[in-house]
């Protein structure tokens, strides 16, 4: 497990390389990743990141996963994910107990 946004430098404090090299620590394992399982609530930030990985080439290897937070959802994401994610098929999970319970 690696944190992508970090390893990509899209948050700040994010660890470049030593001098001489280039990118990001992790820039390596994101390449030969097989899987890249990308969080996406719904928001401008998971959005961005989507974007980037898509745009580098890696749609292939992308899944997207929506956490539903049940009663602590502003409204339904679901739709709003599915129709932003450049065609990829967006996994919701939710868990049996929800904030209240």
């Amino acid at each position: 497990y690696f944190d992508v946004p970090s390893c990509l430098g899209l948050w700040k404090g994010a660890r470049q390389r030593p001098s001489g090299g280039k990118g990001y620590l992790c820039q390596t394992e994101i390449n030969e990743a097989e899987v890249i399982f990308w969080s996406h609530s719904g928001g401008k930030d998971s959005q961005a990141g989507l974007a980037y990985l898509v745009r580098q080439g890696f749609k292939g290897k992308i899944v997207v996963v929506h956490s539903d937070l049940g009663d602590m959802e502003w409204e339904p994401m679901h739709h709003w994910i599915e129709s932003i994610s450049f065609g990829l098929k967006v996994h919701v999970v939710r868990a049996d107990m929800d904030f209240f319970e």
